[in-house]
This record gives C-alpha cells, structure tokens and sequence, in this order.
C-alpha cells in the first residue's frame, strides 16, 4: 500500500457504540408502529375475502331458491350445486380456508375465514 492510503485508513473509525444504539431505537420504533398496521391490514383482508364469499354463495343461493332447488352449507374446498351435488347445474367454489354456514330456513349466509377473528356480514337470499 501507498502512504497516502495508509493515511486514509488510520483516519477512518467507523461508526460509534451511541450512533448503532440511536439507529437501532429507531428501527424498534419503526417496528412496533408498523407490525401492528400490517396485521390489521392481514386481518381485513381475511373478512373481506369471507364477506365475498358469503356474498357469491347468497346469490347462488337465490338462484337455487328461484329454481326450487336446496342450499345447504357446502364443505370447504368443494363445488356447491344448485341440484344437491349432481353436476348438471353451474357450480361455486368454496375455498378451502373459508367455512360457509347457510340456514336455508332463514336464508341467510355466513362465511369465516379460518383465521380470522371476526366472520363476515350475514347475507340473505330469500
């Protein structure tokens, strides 16, 4: 190495204890203010996703209901039908972290996701 680089090494220190502890403070800060968000966001996500389904699922419901067929509450990552499971009839798709619950007797629907914390609007179809 030249002398003038041996210099410029000698010169240099780096950053200090007080400047890491300072950066590292504002990171935890940043942190504890944002992983909080982010979960609510995650959790919202999750109820509209059931409010959607719980929304598709009434209306195919009242499809049902106008041709005189039954709706019961379909098993999570299957294809509901109109005509009980026959396949003649279109279909919907529940996915299979989404649990529906319809009571064809009141006609409503209500779907929940499996985790999440809250369930979605209860839809009617009659």
């Amino acid at each position: 190495m030249t002398k003038k680089t041996n210099k410029k090494l000698k010169g240099q220190q780096g950053f200090t204890l007080v400047e890491v502890i300072v950066v590292a403070v504002i990171v935890a800060v940043l942190a504890a203010v944002a992983v909080p968000i982010y979960l609510e966001y995650i959790e919202d996500a999750r109820v509209n996703q059931s409010d959607n389904v719980a929304g598709s699922v009434a209306s195919f419901c009242g499809a049902c209901a106008s041709n005189n067929d039954d709706c019961s509450s379909p098993t999570s990552g299957t294809k509901m039908y109109c005509d009980n499971g026959s396949g003649t009839d279109p279909a919907i798709v529940i996915p299979t972290e989404i649990t529906v619950t319809v009571n064809s007797t009141a006609g409503t629907v209500v779907a929940r996701h499996s985790q999440a914390d809250t369930t979605s609007e209860t839809y009617y179809y009659k």
